[in-house]
């Protein structure tokens, strides 16, 4: 074969791997997007049940919404607290806002449309009163939860808001590291196709003249060229899927530590008083109220100085010091748990535990290691076909049929 068609093969296959690695790309981060995306309007929504909480508590002990004092610097806290929020504000069932962040859309209705609605006389039993509705608009998200009395009449919403640039800027940092592994993996399978497709003409020239060949050189470069197409995909979908968990983690272990932050404020603030922390009546309720909303989060313990258990709690059950069978245990450190110090009268009064949900991280995992296979086998499907049709109009320069010997 002559050189021009030995360079007509490997622009050809250049072509096809770099719309294969760049279609792998985009499918990645597409892919990493909608988990990032959950996992951010997760963590919004441990504040914005935090604060739903609080309201709730004040609203239920007879304190009309109209009329809350100090919520501004409660808003404000939470503001502090968490710098990627534009705004959180609190309005009657009909969106007229009542206390905000943005002082110019007080006593207005709230600025998205539709307004949310929300169910009179929730099921508890199916944690209907949890339900929170997300909305987009202009370029905004909007997290909104409502607020209850006695859990049967809603009386008015919490709104968490926050801007699309919040994702964009975490996916343009994906996108950089992406297009690194891009341009490593594909510079390296570059080199190595090219090397291949002229080891293999070189070698199918040195044949004896006289002898037929079993399989054709066009079929030689086809596996040549698809060998490479593959150990590339294989390689780039790997270092992403390596990147993109990491990442995950990372983002798991920032809403456990929001959620431990809310969860030591809470705390710190009844030790402060001086109730001591085996007296802390209903607490298990509450921390089971707070592990609801947060999935990543799988259970959460209270102890003393000694590390014995006050309290524990998880979604579906509670148990404390308070109940007659309650088997208190002392806890060394447990693996892929978080622990704060709670901090009363004292330096130190006791330990929060919370221990992280795995099976939410491996089930994230495997879906993401689905999608990257389905990805794989896109983008060589794809990449596939290009270079059949290509080979079609470049007059049979690529040929998968075996010759067959004719005498």
């Amino acid at each position: 074969m002559d050189r021009r068609n030995i360079w007509r093969i490997i622009i050809i296959a250049i072509v096809v791997l770099i719309v294969a690695q760049v279609l792998n790309s985009v499918l990645s981060i597409a892919s990493f997007e909608k988990i990032y995306c959950a996992s951010l309007i997760a963590k919004f929504r441990i504040i914005g049940s935090d604060l739903k909480r609080k309201i709730e508590t004040a609203v239920n002990f007879g304190k009309p919404i109209e009329k809350f004092r100090g919520i501004d610097i409660i808003l404000k806290h939470y503001m502090e607290k968490e710098g990627q929020l534009s705004n959180i504000s609190l309005t009657l069932p009909d969106g007229t806002v009542l206390y905000s962040t943005d002082t110019n859309s007080l006593h207005k209705t709230i600025s998205f449309s539709p307004l949310p609605w929300f169910k009179e006389d929730p099921d508890i039993s199916k944690d209907e009163h949890y339900e929170a509705n997300i909305s987009i608009y202009n370029n905004r998200y909007y997290i909104t939860l409502p607020i209850y009395y006695e859990n049967k009449r809603w009386v008015g919403s919490v709104h968490i808001q926050f801007d699309k640039k919040v994702i964009s800027r975490q996916i343009h940092r994906m996108i950089g590291k992406s297009s690194q592994y891009l341009l490593i993996v594909s510079g390296v399978a570059l080199v190595v196709m090219i090397f291949l497709v002229f080891i293999v003409n070189w070698l199918d020239s040195r044949r004896s003249e006289g002898k037929d060949r079993r399989i054709s050189l066009n079929t030689k470069n086809f596996v040549s060229i698809t060998f490479v197409l593959i150990v590339s995909q294989s390689a780039y979908t790997y270092l992403n899927n390596t990147y993109f968990q990491q990442s995950y983690i990372k983002i798991v272990n920032i809403n456990v530590s929001t959620l431990s932050r809310l969860v030591k404020d809470e705390i710190d603030h009844i030790l402060r008083m001086g109730v001591p922390i085996n007296r802390l009546k209903k607490m298990e309720v509450l921390l089971r109220d707070i592990v609801r909303n947060v999935p990543e989060c799988r259970e959460i313990k209270i102890l003393d100085t000694d590390r014995l258990e006050q309290y524990r709690a998880t979604k579906e059950k509670v148990a404390s010091v308070f109940d007659p069978d309650f088997e208190q245990q002392m806890l060394p450190h447990i693996e892929n748990s978080l622990s704060i110090v709670l901090e009363g009268k004292k330096d130190i009064e006791g330990f929060a535990i919370f221990i992280i949900n795995k099976s939410v991280i491996d089930q994230q995992t495997f879906d993401l290691s689905v999608d990257s296979l389905t990805i794989i086998v896109v983008s060589l499907l794809f990449g596939f076909e290009i270079l059949f049709f290509t080979s079609i109009f470049t007059s049979g320069i690529v040929d998968i049929k075996y010759d067959v010997d004719k005498k």
